[in-house]
């Protein structure tokens, strides 16, 4: 999946459980959704073109959303709400990506890894060509971003919805 669609689904969860809208929630929205894909920004910059090769092992699995969820339980003083989301974005982000078509080996995610390298796919979506910087600017990638979008549209408008809604309440008080 790509950012888009993982920004889409990390909102759409934020607004549900923290109601919060503003700028600041939607920017900390955003980047816990795309968290796991972080990996490929790191593996470029201590391994250069190699580094897509640990793209999806070490933050796409469940013990990855179970540490980071209980170091943001810890580090947010407990709060729950921002706890939930944090589970809920990465959560989503995993599953998500069990049904994008992935061309490179090995694929699918490695749900329970380090603890099994069991593979999990099931490819209905476009997959996202990252083998260079032209590719991630191709008209490949551009179509799966429109597949996306159109496939989360019912979230994202209901999103949206309920962000006008809240702004126009806050504007009669």
């Amino acid at each position: 999946m790509t950012p888009v669609g993982h920004t889409i689904v990390g909102i759409w969860i934020g607004d549900i459980i923290e109601k919060k809208t503003d700028i600041k929630s939607i920017i900390f929205y955003t980047i816990i959704a795309s968290l796991p894909d972080f990996d490929i920004i790191f593996g470029f910059i201590f391994f250069g073109k190699a580094g897509i090769n640990i793209h999806q092992l070490y933050t796409h699995n469940l013990p990855f959303v179970l540490v980071i969820t209980l170091l943001t339980y810890f580090l947010s003083k407990k709060n729950k709400k921002i706890t939930f989301f944090v589970f809920f974005a990465l959560l989503s982000h995993l599953f998500l990506d069990l049904f994008v078509i992935d061309k490179k080996p090995p694929i699918g995610l490695m749900l329970f890894y380090p603890f099994s390298s069991k593979l999990f796919n099931i490819p209905l979506l476009m997959g996202v060509n990252k083998s260079s910087l032209k590719a991630l600017f191709s008209i490949h990638n551009l179509k799966a971003v429109i597949v996306e979008i159109i496939i989360l549209s019912p979230l994202w408008g209901y999103t949206i919805y309920d962000i006008l809604k809240k702004v126009k309440k806050d504007e009669k008080r």
